[in-house]
């Protein structure tokens, strides 16, 4: 899954919603993912992600606590209040 989305980033290079599903697959691997989602997410942001509600998904439950997806999340939310 996160082959082929990975090639779906490099074909939209601008599109943060591809990132946030990329941090999403990872996310679901546990504390084993989770350097790795934290990277997919600062990219997401980095790309222009401005709505928080794409955070909520279950996948991001046990990162919800760690305090870079909160740093991360109050970011998508200041930009989204803009």
């Amino acid at each position: 899954a996160v082959f082929m989305l990975t090639v779906g980033a490099e074909i939209d290079t601008g599109d943060p919603y591809i990132w946030v599903s990329i941090a999403s697959v990872h996310a679901r691997k546990g504390k084993l993912g989770r350097k790795k989602a934290l990277e997919a997410l600062r990219t997401a942001l980095d790309k222009g992600l401005s709505n928080p509600a794409a955070l909520d998904e279950e996948s991001f439950a046990e990162l919800r606590q760690d305090e870079e997806f909160q740093r991360i999340r109050a970011q998508v939310t200041q930009r989204k209040r803009g």
